[in-house]
């Protein structure tokens, strides 16, 4: 549980589509790698 009260964050880890999500070792950051419209991989990651 967040300290703020915010709920937990779900999270579904796999594919969602041409979408992969996971979860970095330390837990503190996610990682959402996938192709854009040209079929190009990005790479986000999301600091928790």
């Amino acid at each position: 549980m967040p300290i703020d009260g915010r709920p937990p964050l779900k999270f579904n880890p796999g594919a969602n589509g041409n979408w992969k999500m996971e979860v970095s070792a330390d837990k503190n950051r996610i990682i959402l790698t996938g192709p854009d419209l040209n079929n190009v991989i990005k790479l986000f990651s999301f600091d928790l």
